[in-house]
């Protein structure tokens, strides 16, 4: 059965600097296969009040995928890495057992003021079996991606596998993403159809329809704009009818078999192991959180430690 949903982006702060567009988890769904976060952050005047300046912070039993597609990132997280990724590039953070990251505006950006940033962020949850791999971090040009030959354009492999092709970053359950470029025209996508996607345009204007024994099934009936997500699932082909060139990325895969949950900044399917980092993290050990060697600011604060956490991977 072909079930579709529009799910608003809602603003959200970040750091009191920035305000970031949220698409999940969300009212309407919570994640789409294990993909449980996606933030998208569009900031055109980056200077010394307006920047990205996340402090310290700790990650558990999850994937962070940075996508860059205007302005530089400057990463540095306490296995070792400290880098500065660039437009065209992206970033990819195991967390597994514990990781400390922060993410900033270099300084040299600062001063100029003449320097934007659009960036949009996926956390991919672990599978039970998988919550304790050790952290890891790459950092690599979405030019080296596998590139997709479509109708009327082309895509970029992000994660997993598409006809006989595979994405360079090691995933832990089935799962897709790809990046769209596409002229205006008909395309085709093969698609699992068991399956949950979602689809977030970064330009463009695409209609977009199920095809199934050469009867298409429209998937929306308002346009779907940066502002907002498509979900569906239980498609097979989906139809891409280009009105306008268009660049947009769709990411999906199976919903994992055990119930997770999410809280800050920790995802894991036991509750229990959440109370437990949050506990390590607000006292400073250091045991599976290091420190940043060379970060001078404060860990940030976590915010109140709930009664009850939620099972939130579950629609």
């Amino acid at each position: 059965m072909i079930d579709f949903q529009i799910i608003p982006l809602q603003r959200r702060p970040l750091d009191g600097s920035f305000t970031i567009l949220r698409g999940l988890p969300s009212r309407i769904r919570r994640q789409i296969g294990p993909w449980c976060f996606f933030d998208k952050l569009e900031e055109p005047n980056i200077n010394t009040t307006q920047h990205l300046g996340v402090g310290p912070h700790p990650h558990i039993g999850l994937q962070i995928l940075s996508w860059i597609i205007d302005g530089t990132v400057q990463h540095q997280d306490s296995i070792g890495n400290h880098l500065v990724a660039n437009a065209g590039e992206l970033n990819f953070m195991t967390c597994g057992q514990g990781i400390v990251h922060t993410e900033d505006t270099p300084e040299t950006l600062l001063q100029s003021g003449n320097s934007a940033l659009h960036l949009l962020q996926f956390w991919i949850a672990l599978p039970k079996e998988s919550e304790e791999v050790s952290p890891g971090f790459i950092s690599m040009s979405q030019s080296a991606l596998p590139l997709i030959e479509l109708e009327h354009g082309e895509g970029r492999l992000i994660a997993g596998e598409f006809e006989g092709n595979s994405s360079p970053l090691k995933t832990y359950s089935p799962i897709f993403a790809m990046e769209l470029t596409l002229d205006i025209g008909e395309s085709l996508l093969p698609l699992e159809k068991q399956y949950e996607y979602a689809i977030t345009m970064i330009e463009g204007e695409v209609e977009f329809a199920a095809l199934n024994d050469h009867q298409a099934d429209s998937l929306h009936e308002e346009e779907i704009t940066p502002d907002l997500l498509l979900a569906f699932k239980g498609v097979s082909q989906l139809q891409m009818i280009v009105k306008k060139r268009a660049r947009f990325i769709i990411f999906g895969g199976l919903p994992h078999k055990e119930d997770h949950y999410i809280w800050w900044n920790y995802v894991s399917s036991d509750a229990e192991k959440i109370r437990k980092c949050h506990e390590l993290w607000e006292s400073g050990d250091t045991s599976i959180f290091p420190k940043i060697e060379g970060e001078s600011r404060d860990n940030l604060k976590a915010p109140e430690f709930p009664v009850k956490l939620i099972l939130f991977l579950r629609n």
